[in-house]
Protein backbone atom coordinates (compact mmCIF):
# COMPACT_ATOMS: atom_id res chain seq x y z
CA UNK A 1 0.00 0.00 0.00
CA UNK A 2 1.89 3.27 -0.76
CA UNK A 3 2.62 5.73 1.75
CA UNK A 4 0.92 8.76 2.03
CA UNK A 5 3.39 10.72 0.55
CA UNK A 6 2.91 8.74 -2.56
CA UNK A 7 -0.74 9.11 -2.62
CA UNK A 8 -0.35 13.15 -2.09
CA UNK A 9 1.71 13.21 -5.27
CA UNK A 10 -0.81 10.54 -7.29
CA UNK A 11 -3.85 12.99 -6.77
CA UNK A 12 -1.04 15.73 -7.62
CA UNK A 13 -0.37 14.02 -11.14
CA UNK A 14 -4.11 13.38 -11.19
CA UNK A 15 -5.48 16.73 -10.73
CA UNK A 16 -2.85 18.35 -13.10
CA UNK A 17 -3.12 15.69 -16.05
CA UNK A 18 -7.06 16.28 -15.83
CA UNK A 19 -6.45 20.13 -16.48
CA UNK A 20 -4.40 19.70 -18.99
CA UNK A 21 -0.48 20.96 -17.68
CA UNK A 22 2.14 19.19 -17.49
CA UNK A 23 4.33 19.90 -14.17
CA UNK A 24 8.39 20.51 -14.07
CA UNK A 25 10.12 18.08 -12.18
CA UNK A 26 11.17 21.04 -9.45
CA UNK A 27 7.26 21.84 -9.03
CA UNK A 28 6.61 18.33 -7.97
CA UNK A 29 9.56 17.83 -6.06
CA UNK A 30 8.62 21.16 -4.09
CA UNK A 31 5.38 19.38 -3.34
CA UNK A 32 6.93 16.57 -2.32
CA UNK A 33 9.32 17.99 0.29
CA UNK A 34 6.89 21.08 1.31
CA UNK A 35 4.72 17.50 2.72
CA UNK A 36 7.45 17.09 5.01
CA UNK A 37 7.92 20.33 6.73
CA UNK A 38 6.15 22.65 9.09
CA UNK A 39 6.35 26.15 8.17
CA UNK A 40 4.95 25.69 4.72
CA UNK A 41 4.82 29.25 3.46
CA UNK A 42 8.40 30.58 4.49
CA UNK A 43 10.19 27.37 2.52
CA UNK A 44 8.02 27.80 -0.17
CA UNK A 45 8.86 31.37 -0.57
CA UNK A 46 12.47 30.15 0.11
CA UNK A 47 12.05 27.46 -2.44
CA UNK A 48 10.44 30.30 -5.37
CA UNK A 49 13.08 32.47 -5.05
CA UNK A 50 15.46 30.34 -5.65
CA UNK A 51 14.02 29.09 -8.36
CA UNK A 52 14.35 31.96 -11.02
CA UNK A 53 17.61 31.47 -12.32
CA UNK A 54 17.66 34.61 -15.07
CA UNK A 55 17.45 36.74 -11.98
CA UNK A 56 19.37 37.68 -8.33
CA UNK A 57 17.62 36.33 -5.98
CA UNK A 58 16.93 39.75 -4.08
CA UNK A 59 15.16 40.77 -7.48
CA UNK A 60 13.05 37.37 -6.91
CA UNK A 61 12.09 38.01 -3.07
CA UNK A 62 11.53 41.39 -3.45
CA UNK A 63 9.02 40.69 -6.39
CA UNK A 64 7.75 37.40 -4.73
CA UNK A 65 6.65 39.27 -1.51
CA UNK A 66 6.51 42.30 -3.09
CA UNK A 67 8.43 44.51 -0.31
CA UNK A 68 9.03 48.07 -0.69
CA UNK A 69 12.82 49.53 -0.36
CA UNK A 70 13.36 50.10 2.86
CA UNK A 71 12.45 45.96 3.38
CA UNK A 72 14.55 45.17 1.21
CA UNK A 73 17.63 47.25 2.38
CA UNK A 74 17.30 45.60 5.63
CA UNK A 75 17.74 42.08 3.24
CA UNK A 76 21.13 43.48 1.72
CA UNK A 77 22.06 44.57 5.13
CA UNK A 78 22.16 48.30 3.94
CA UNK A 79 23.15 51.20 6.18
CA UNK A 80 23.47 54.68 6.25
CA UNK A 81 26.20 54.06 8.35
CA UNK A 82 29.98 55.90 7.42
CA UNK A 83 30.84 58.58 4.80
CA UNK A 84 31.27 56.45 1.83
CA UNK A 85 28.19 57.17 -1.03
CA UNK A 86 28.93 53.71 -1.46
CA UNK A 87 29.35 50.01 -0.08
CA UNK A 88 29.20 46.65 -0.82
CA UNK A 89 26.50 44.92 0.73
CA UNK A 90 25.33 41.12 0.80
CA UNK A 91 22.02 39.35 0.94
CA UNK A 92 21.62 37.80 4.17
CA UNK A 93 22.20 33.97 4.32
CA UNK A 94 20.15 33.16 7.38
CA UNK A 95 16.71 33.65 5.90
CA UNK A 96 13.98 31.88 7.95
CA UNK A 97 13.86 34.69 10.63
CA UNK A 98 13.98 37.52 8.19
CA UNK A 99 10.74 35.81 6.28
CA UNK A 100 8.69 35.14 9.31
CA UNK A 101 9.21 39.38 9.90
CA UNK A 102 8.18 40.04 6.07
CA UNK A 103 5.09 37.84 5.45
CA UNK A 104 3.85 39.10 9.05
CA UNK A 105 4.11 42.55 7.93
CA UNK A 106 2.78 42.11 4.29
CA UNK A 107 -0.19 39.81 4.84
CA UNK A 108 -3.79 40.82 4.19
CA UNK A 109 -7.19 39.06 3.67
CA UNK A 110 -6.32 37.23 0.60
CA UNK A 111 -3.38 35.50 2.18
CA UNK A 112 -4.47 34.43 5.36
CA UNK A 113 -4.99 30.93 4.44
CA UNK A 114 -1.28 30.67 4.60
CA UNK A 115 -1.96 30.68 8.79
CA UNK A 116 -4.47 27.74 8.50
CA UNK A 117 -2.10 25.45 6.39
CA UNK A 118 -1.11 25.38 2.53
CA UNK A 119 -3.07 22.80 0.19
CA UNK A 120 -1.13 21.29 -2.83
CA UNK A 121 -2.25 24.23 -5.10
CA UNK A 122 -1.19 26.58 -2.52
CA UNK A 123 2.12 24.73 -2.14
CA UNK A 124 2.60 24.86 -6.08
CA UNK A 125 1.83 28.96 -5.89
CA UNK A 126 -0.98 28.64 -8.33
CA UNK A 127 -4.68 30.12 -8.01
CA UNK A 128 -7.50 27.63 -8.12
CA UNK A 129 -8.80 29.24 -10.96
CA UNK A 130 -5.74 29.85 -12.88
CA UNK A 131 -5.17 28.20 -16.21
CA UNK A 132 -2.08 26.82 -14.75
CA UNK A 133 0.29 29.11 -16.61
CA UNK A 134 4.52 28.89 -16.33
CA UNK A 135 5.07 29.83 -13.03
CA UNK A 136 7.54 32.57 -14.59
CA UNK A 137 4.64 34.15 -16.32
CA UNK A 138 2.21 34.17 -13.38
CA UNK A 139 5.22 35.90 -11.30
CA UNK A 140 5.56 38.17 -14.35
CA UNK A 141 1.71 39.35 -14.37
CA UNK A 142 1.37 39.45 -10.74
CA UNK A 143 4.01 41.82 -10.27
CA UNK A 144 3.36 45.00 -8.11
CA UNK A 145 4.04 48.45 -10.40
CA UNK A 146 7.84 48.65 -9.56
CA UNK A 147 8.48 52.04 -11.80
CA UNK A 148 9.63 53.86 -7.93
CA UNK A 149 11.97 51.22 -7.13
CA UNK A 150 15.27 52.27 -6.25
CA UNK A 151 16.57 48.83 -7.27
CA UNK A 152 18.93 48.06 -10.69
CA UNK A 153 20.26 45.26 -11.76
CA UNK A 154 21.86 44.15 -15.71
CA UNK A 155 20.03 41.60 -17.42
CA UNK A 156 21.39 37.89 -16.71
CA UNK A 157 21.38 34.29 -17.84
CA UNK A 158 22.65 31.88 -15.73
CA UNK A 159 24.85 28.93 -16.38
CA UNK A 160 22.79 26.54 -14.98
CA UNK A 161 19.30 25.43 -14.32
CA UNK A 162 17.42 25.25 -11.04
CA UNK A 163 17.00 21.26 -10.98
CA UNK A 164 21.33 21.78 -11.69
CA UNK A 165 21.22 23.87 -8.54
CA UNK A 166 18.84 21.86 -6.58
CA UNK A 167 21.69 18.56 -7.20
CA UNK A 168 24.70 20.54 -6.48
CA UNK A 169 22.97 21.64 -3.20
CA UNK A 170 22.21 18.30 -2.45
CA UNK A 171 25.76 16.80 -3.25
CA UNK A 172 26.64 19.67 -0.49
CA UNK A 173 24.12 18.20 1.85
CA UNK A 174 25.03 14.39 1.83
CA UNK A 175 28.66 15.76 2.10
CA UNK A 176 27.86 18.11 5.09
CA UNK A 177 26.03 15.06 6.63
CA UNK A 178 28.59 12.52 5.84
CA UNK A 179 25.65 10.57 4.01
CA UNK A 180 27.74 8.09 2.02
CA UNK A 181 25.46 8.05 -0.95
CA UNK A 182 26.64 9.12 -4.72
CA UNK A 183 24.44 11.89 -6.58
CA UNK A 184 25.11 12.53 -10.16
CA UNK A 185 24.12 15.73 -11.69
CA UNK A 186 20.88 14.51 -13.95
CA UNK A 187 18.30 16.47 -14.03
CA UNK A 188 15.94 13.78 -15.55
CA UNK A 189 16.27 11.90 -12.57
CA UNK A 190 15.52 14.70 -10.24
CA UNK A 191 12.59 13.31 -8.38
CA UNK A 192 13.87 9.82 -7.93
CA UNK A 193 16.92 11.44 -6.91
CA UNK A 194 15.55 13.66 -4.30
CA UNK A 195 13.17 10.60 -3.13
CA UNK A 196 16.04 8.19 -2.76
CA UNK A 197 17.96 10.47 -0.14
CA UNK A 198 14.47 11.92 1.98
CA UNK A 199 12.69 8.43 2.03
CA UNK A 200 11.40 8.84 5.34
CA UNK A 201 7.73 10.04 6.55
CA UNK A 202 9.74 11.73 10.03
CA UNK A 203 12.62 13.42 8.67
CA UNK A 204 11.25 17.13 8.82
CA UNK A 205 14.61 18.62 10.27
CA UNK A 206 16.34 16.88 7.41
CA UNK A 207 14.41 18.55 4.97
CA UNK A 208 13.90 21.93 6.85
CA UNK A 209 17.82 22.25 6.67
CA UNK A 210 18.28 21.25 2.85
CA UNK A 211 15.53 24.21 2.34
CA UNK A 212 17.84 26.52 4.46
CA UNK A 213 20.89 25.28 2.92
CA UNK A 214 19.29 26.06 -0.91
CA UNK A 215 18.64 29.55 -0.15
CA UNK A 216 22.51 29.68 1.35
CA UNK A 217 23.61 28.42 -1.24
CA UNK A 218 21.45 30.42 -4.43
CA UNK A 219 22.92 33.32 -1.99
CA UNK A 220 26.67 32.28 -2.45
CA UNK A 221 25.84 31.96 -6.57
CA UNK A 222 24.96 34.60 -7.06
CA UNK A 223 27.59 36.33 -5.18
CA UNK A 224 30.71 34.11 -6.51
CA UNK A 225 29.86 32.29 -9.82
CA UNK A 226 29.74 33.65 -13.12
CA UNK A 227 26.63 35.26 -15.09
CA UNK A 228 25.78 35.90 -18.32
CA UNK A 229 25.89 39.36 -17.67
CA UNK A 230 24.58 42.06 -20.61
CA UNK A 231 27.22 45.14 -20.53
CA UNK A 232 26.61 48.08 -22.90
CA UNK A 233 30.41 47.99 -24.00
CA UNK A 234 30.77 44.41 -24.62
CA UNK A 235 27.29 42.50 -25.14
CA UNK A 236 27.02 39.58 -22.97
CA UNK A 237 29.54 38.91 -21.23
CA UNK A 238 30.69 36.25 -18.51
CA UNK A 239 30.87 38.21 -15.18
CA UNK A 240 30.25 38.64 -11.51
CA UNK A 241 27.96 40.94 -10.08
CA UNK A 242 28.16 42.67 -6.57
CA UNK A 243 25.51 44.58 -5.04
CA UNK A 244 26.22 48.57 -4.27
CA UNK A 245 24.26 50.29 -1.42
CA UNK A 246 23.94 54.36 -2.49
CA UNK A 247 23.60 56.22 0.35
CA UNK A 248 23.00 59.43 -1.14
CA UNK A 249 20.52 57.72 -3.34
CA UNK A 250 18.97 54.96 -1.11
CA UNK A 251 19.25 52.69 -3.66
CA UNK A 252 20.64 49.46 -4.23
CA UNK A 253 22.06 47.85 -7.82
CA UNK A 254 24.04 44.98 -9.46
CA UNK A 255 27.11 45.90 -11.34
CA UNK A 256 30.48 44.18 -12.53
CA UNK A 257 32.42 43.26 -10.31
CA UNK A 258 36.44 44.87 -11.99
CA UNK A 259 38.16 43.52 -8.45
CA UNK A 260 36.78 39.72 -9.57
CA UNK A 261 37.58 39.38 -12.95
CA UNK A 262 40.53 36.85 -12.33
CA UNK A 263 37.91 35.15 -10.50
CA UNK A 264 35.60 35.37 -13.26
CA UNK A 265 38.24 34.26 -16.28
CA UNK A 266 39.13 31.21 -14.18
CA UNK A 267 35.96 30.22 -13.97
CA UNK A 268 34.82 30.83 -17.84
CA UNK A 269 37.32 28.29 -18.77
CA UNK A 270 35.86 25.49 -16.67
CA UNK A 271 32.16 26.44 -17.63
CA UNK A 272 33.28 26.23 -20.99
CA UNK A 273 35.66 22.70 -20.68
CA UNK A 274 33.17 20.92 -18.50
CA UNK A 275 29.62 19.58 -19.07
CA UNK A 276 26.60 21.81 -19.40
CA UNK A 277 24.42 19.93 -18.61
CA UNK A 278 26.71 18.92 -15.11
CA UNK A 279 29.32 21.71 -14.20
CA UNK A 280 30.42 19.42 -11.33
CA UNK A 281 33.28 22.32 -10.64
CA UNK A 282 30.22 23.94 -8.87
CA UNK A 283 30.37 21.64 -5.79
CA UNK A 284 33.55 22.15 -4.19
CA UNK A 285 33.76 25.44 -5.32
CA UNK A 286 30.35 26.67 -3.65
CA UNK A 287 30.60 24.04 -0.45
CA UNK A 288 34.47 26.31 -0.38
CA UNK A 289 31.67 29.18 -0.19
CA UNK A 290 30.34 27.97 2.72
CA UNK A 291 33.12 27.79 4.52
CA UNK A 292 35.17 31.11 3.25
CA UNK A 293 33.29 33.18 2.47
CA UNK A 294 35.43 36.23 0.89
CA UNK A 295 36.16 36.52 -2.77
CA UNK A 296 40.10 36.61 -2.81
CA UNK A 297 40.50 33.17 -1.13
CA UNK A 298 37.85 31.47 -3.06
CA UNK A 299 40.27 32.38 -5.96
CA UNK A 300 43.12 30.78 -4.85
CA UNK A 301 41.41 27.90 -4.17
CA UNK A 302 39.38 28.01 -6.94
CA UNK A 303 43.14 27.55 -9.14
CA UNK A 304 44.25 24.75 -6.93
CA UNK A 305 41.12 23.40 -7.70
CA UNK A 306 41.15 23.49 -11.18
CA UNK A 307 45.07 22.19 -11.31
CA UNK A 308 43.87 19.44 -9.15
CA UNK A 309 40.74 18.27 -11.57
CA UNK A 310 42.41 16.68 -14.49
CA UNK A 311 44.89 14.76 -12.53
CA UNK A 312 43.48 13.29 -9.64
CA UNK A 313 42.88 9.99 -9.30
CA UNK A 314 40.58 7.93 -6.74
CA UNK A 315 40.27 4.13 -6.16
CA UNK A 316 37.18 2.99 -7.58
CA UNK A 317 36.12 5.63 -9.77
CA UNK A 318 37.29 8.13 -12.49
CA UNK A 319 33.91 10.21 -13.11
CA UNK A 320 34.10 13.83 -12.78
CA UNK A 321 31.36 13.34 -10.50
CA UNK A 322 32.81 11.13 -7.51
CA UNK A 323 36.23 13.00 -8.23
CA UNK A 324 34.40 16.36 -7.33
CA UNK A 325 32.79 14.46 -3.78
CA UNK A 326 36.18 13.74 -2.55
CA UNK A 327 37.95 16.44 -3.58
CA UNK A 328 35.38 18.54 -1.75
CA UNK A 329 35.91 16.95 1.64
CA UNK A 330 39.75 16.88 1.13
CA UNK A 331 42.31 19.52 2.33
CA UNK A 332 43.48 20.67 -0.69
CA UNK A 333 46.49 22.69 0.60
CA UNK A 334 47.47 19.35 2.44
CA UNK A 335 47.51 17.49 -0.93
CA UNK A 336 49.55 20.13 -2.46
CA UNK A 337 52.16 19.84 0.54
CA UNK A 338 52.58 16.19 -0.37
CA UNK A 339 56.19 16.23 -2.51
CA UNK A 340 55.24 12.63 -4.55
CA UNK A 341 51.65 13.99 -4.71
CA UNK A 342 52.82 17.35 -6.84
CA UNK A 343 55.73 15.67 -8.76
CA UNK A 344 53.83 13.19 -10.35
CA UNK A 345 51.41 15.60 -11.02
CA UNK A 346 54.38 17.98 -12.71
CA UNK A 347 55.60 15.32 -14.28
CA UNK A 348 52.03 14.19 -15.73
CA UNK A 349 51.44 17.32 -17.38
CA UNK A 350 55.00 17.50 -19.06
CA UNK A 351 54.20 14.40 -20.80
CA UNK A 352 50.10 15.20 -21.79
CA UNK A 353 51.21 18.72 -22.85
CA UNK A 354 53.80 17.04 -25.00
CA UNK A 355 51.67 14.17 -26.50
CA UNK A 356 48.75 16.57 -27.68
CA UNK A 357 47.73 16.22 -31.14
CA UNK A 358 44.80 17.24 -33.67
CA UNK A 359 43.12 13.86 -33.24
CA UNK A 360 41.77 13.74 -29.85
CA UNK A 361 43.30 16.67 -28.64
CA UNK A 362 40.90 18.10 -25.10
CA UNK A 363 39.78 22.19 -25.36
CA UNK A 364 40.39 22.81 -21.86
CA UNK A 365 44.57 22.84 -22.58
CA UNK A 366 43.73 25.54 -25.12
CA UNK A 367 41.71 27.35 -22.65
CA UNK A 368 43.99 27.06 -19.50
CA UNK A 369 46.62 28.14 -21.75
CA UNK A 370 44.64 31.18 -22.70
CA UNK A 371 43.94 31.48 -18.50
CA UNK A 372 47.58 30.86 -17.85
CA UNK A 373 48.73 33.54 -20.83
CA UNK A 374 46.34 36.40 -19.54
CA UNK A 375 47.36 35.62 -15.65
CA UNK A 376 50.92 36.24 -16.63
CA UNK A 377 50.10 40.01 -18.48
CA UNK A 378 47.58 40.38 -15.59
CA UNK A 379 49.89 40.14 -12.75
CA UNK A 380 52.94 41.53 -14.50
CA UNK A 381 54.75 38.50 -14.36
CA UNK A 382 55.49 38.66 -17.62
CA UNK A 383 54.09 41.57 -19.08
CA UNK A 384 55.90 42.11 -22.25
CA UNK A 385 55.67 38.34 -23.34
CA UNK A 386 53.71 39.25 -26.77
CA UNK A 387 55.63 42.16 -27.41
CA UNK A 388 56.99 43.07 -30.84
CA UNK A 389 59.49 45.28 -32.31
CA UNK A 390 56.82 47.47 -33.79
CA UNK A 391 55.50 50.20 -31.54
CA UNK A 392 51.87 50.13 -33.90
CA UNK A 393 51.71 46.06 -33.63
CA UNK A 394 52.01 46.83 -29.65
CA UNK A 395 49.50 49.69 -29.48
CA UNK A 396 47.15 46.74 -31.07
CA UNK A 397 48.72 44.40 -28.74
CA UNK A 398 47.72 46.13 -25.84
CA UNK A 399 43.78 46.47 -26.57
CA UNK A 400 43.40 43.20 -27.20
CA UNK A 401 44.81 42.47 -23.77
CA UNK A 402 42.71 44.86 -22.34
CA UNK A 403 39.66 43.83 -24.11
CA UNK A 404 40.70 40.03 -23.27
CA UNK A 405 37.68 37.83 -22.82
CA UNK A 406 37.29 34.10 -22.45
CA UNK A 407 34.61 33.11 -25.02
CA UNK A 408 33.24 30.02 -26.57
CA UNK A 409 35.88 28.80 -29.25
CA UNK A 410 35.50 25.36 -31.22
CA UNK A 411 37.65 24.98 -33.70
CA UNK A 412 40.72 23.57 -33.65
CA UNK A 413 43.09 24.70 -36.25
CA UNK A 414 46.65 24.46 -37.92
CA UNK A 415 48.68 26.97 -38.17
CA UNK A 416 50.90 25.61 -40.86
CA UNK A 417 48.37 23.87 -42.85
CA UNK A 418 47.14 20.39 -43.46
CA UNK A 419 47.48 21.08 -47.66
CA UNK A 420 50.48 23.19 -48.31
CA UNK A 421 50.11 22.91 -51.86
CA UNK A 422 49.99 26.72 -52.30
CA UNK A 423 52.99 27.83 -50.40
CA UNK A 424 56.13 28.18 -51.95
CA UNK A 425 59.02 25.62 -51.59
CA UNK A 426 61.26 28.05 -49.14
CA UNK A 427 58.03 28.11 -46.84
CA UNK A 428 57.54 24.63 -46.89
CA UNK A 429 57.91 22.00 -44.11
CA UNK A 430 60.44 19.06 -44.72
CA UNK A 431 58.48 15.36 -44.39
CA UNK A 432 59.93 14.65 -41.79
CA UNK A 433 59.24 17.94 -39.73
CA UNK A 434 55.41 17.58 -40.74
CA UNK A 435 55.63 14.10 -38.92
CA UNK A 436 56.84 15.36 -35.99
CA UNK A 437 55.35 19.43 -35.86
CA UNK A 438 52.10 19.48 -38.04
CA UNK A 439 49.32 17.80 -35.52
CA UNK A 440 51.31 18.94 -32.64
CA UNK A 441 50.14 21.17 -29.58
CA UNK A 442 52.20 23.93 -30.90
CA UNK A 443 50.84 24.09 -34.39
CA UNK A 444 47.51 24.51 -33.18
CA UNK A 445 45.01 27.52 -32.10
CA UNK A 446 42.03 27.03 -30.85
CA UNK A 447 39.40 29.94 -32.90
CA UNK A 448 36.16 30.34 -33.39
CA UNK A 449 33.56 28.24 -35.95
CA UNK A 450 33.82 31.60 -38.14
CA UNK A 451 37.25 32.18 -38.18
CA UNK A 452 37.74 28.52 -38.93
CA UNK A 453 35.77 28.81 -42.44
CA UNK A 454 37.99 31.68 -43.33
CA UNK A 455 40.58 30.13 -42.91
CA UNK A 456 39.30 26.58 -44.42
CA UNK A 457 42.07 25.76 -47.36
CA UNK A 458 44.25 28.62 -46.98
CA UNK A 459 47.99 27.61 -47.12
CA UNK A 460 48.68 31.04 -45.67
CA UNK A 461 47.33 30.62 -42.58
CA UNK A 462 49.74 32.05 -40.84
CA UNK A 463 49.90 35.25 -43.16
CA UNK A 464 46.30 35.74 -42.59
CA UNK A 465 46.52 35.81 -38.82
CA UNK A 466 49.18 38.69 -39.15
CA UNK A 467 47.03 40.95 -41.09
CA UNK A 468 44.29 40.26 -38.49
CA UNK A 469 46.60 41.36 -35.73
CA UNK A 470 47.31 44.29 -37.50
CA UNK A 471 43.51 45.07 -37.41
CA UNK A 472 43.23 44.02 -33.70
CA UNK A 473 41.35 41.13 -34.41
CA UNK A 474 43.34 37.92 -32.85
CA UNK A 475 40.81 35.98 -31.04
CA UNK A 476 43.74 34.02 -29.00
CA UNK A 477 46.54 34.37 -27.00
CA UNK A 478 48.07 31.46 -28.07
CA UNK A 479 47.75 33.10 -32.12
CA UNK A 480 49.27 36.26 -29.91
CA UNK A 481 52.09 33.96 -28.79
CA UNK A 482 52.88 32.68 -32.00
CA UNK A 483 52.51 35.89 -34.29
CA UNK A 484 56.13 36.77 -32.27
CA UNK A 485 57.63 35.20 -34.79
CA UNK A 486 58.22 36.86 -38.15
CA UNK A 487 58.14 32.93 -39.96
CA UNK A 488 55.99 29.86 -39.23
CA UNK A 489 59.06 27.15 -39.84
CA UNK A 490 59.66 24.23 -37.97
CA UNK A 491 61.92 25.57 -35.23
CA UNK A 492 59.65 28.74 -34.10
CA UNK A 493 57.10 25.80 -33.99
CA UNK A 494 59.46 23.75 -31.58
CA UNK A 495 60.23 26.45 -29.28
CA UNK A 496 56.51 27.37 -29.24
CA UNK A 497 55.68 23.78 -27.84
CA UNK A 498 58.66 24.40 -25.42
CA UNK A 499 57.53 27.90 -24.20
CA UNK A 500 53.87 26.46 -23.55
CA UNK A 501 54.88 23.63 -21.83
CA UNK A 502 57.38 25.61 -19.60
CA UNK A 503 54.37 28.47 -18.91
CA UNK A 504 52.35 25.43 -17.74
CA UNK A 505 55.07 24.39 -15.54
CA UNK A 506 55.63 27.15 -13.65
CA UNK A 507 52.09 27.95 -13.19
CA UNK A 508 51.62 24.43 -11.73
CA UNK A 509 54.60 25.02 -9.76
CA UNK A 510 53.65 27.89 -8.12
CA UNK A 511 50.89 26.13 -5.96
CA UNK A 512 53.00 22.59 -5.36
CA UNK A 513 56.12 24.32 -3.60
Amino acid sequence: MPNKNQMYINKLFETFNNRGRQLKQHEILKSYLLSKVNNRDIYSRIWDSCSIMDNYIEKNLKDILKIDNETLRKLVNANDRGKADEKDVGVSENIEEYLKSIIKETENQDNLKSKRGLDFYDILNLKRNSDFEDLDNQFENDLYNDSESNYEAPKIRSIISFPMLLLHTLRIFLIENKIAKTVDVKEKELINIFKHIFDDDNISKKTSYFFKLLWKIRVLFDKYVIKFVSDNEDGEVLSICNIIYRKNSRSIERRIDKNNKALSMLQSILYYTQESITQYWLTPFLYQCIKINDANELYQYLMKLDNLLYFYKIKKSKTLSEKTIEISAIDIDGYYHDNTKTKNMIKKLKEELQNLNYYGCNRYWFYKLEFILWYNYYNNIDSNIFNQNDDNINKKIKEILNKFRITSKNSIEHVYPQNDTQLSNDDKWSDETKEECLNSFGNLVLISGSLNSELNNKSYKFSILRDKLKKGEVQSLKSLLILKNNKWDENACKEHLNKVIELYKEYYEKYTK
